[in-house]
């Protein structure tokens, strides 16, 4: 395949992931979460150890490090994609997320 990735076009990419870690962990892992790029953590169920997190990222490869990065987190348990959005370039939230953010 030729032509550029989604990162390099400038794509926007939005994941919904669950993560899970011990009960017991569960604030410490969220707060090193909220403090990586692109992540926003929305969801926290104590009783369970699971939380409800987003990554916004530019897409393609940058897309897969973030999640990896959440993955290797000290912590976690682990990770499962449940929703993902994409726009494409030219759209207003891509260019705004180019602008912000930057093309990386």
């Amino acid at each position: 395949m030729t032509g550029p990735t989604p990162a390099q076009a400038g794509y926007y990419s939005v994941s919904g992931v669950v993560v899970c870690a011990r009960v017991d962990d569960l604030s410490q892992v969220t707060a090193r979460l909220a403090g990586l790029p692109g992540v926003d953590v929305h969801h926290l169920e104590a009783a369970t150890g699971r939380a409800v997190i987003t990554l916004e990222t530019n897409g393609g490869d940058h897309e897969e490090a973030c999640l990896e990065r959440v993955r290797r987190e000290i912590g976690v348990i682990s990770v499962e994609l449940v929703c993902h959005y994409v726009e494409p370039p030219g759209t207003d939230r891509a260019q705004d997320d180019i602008e912000t953010r930057g093309a990386a």
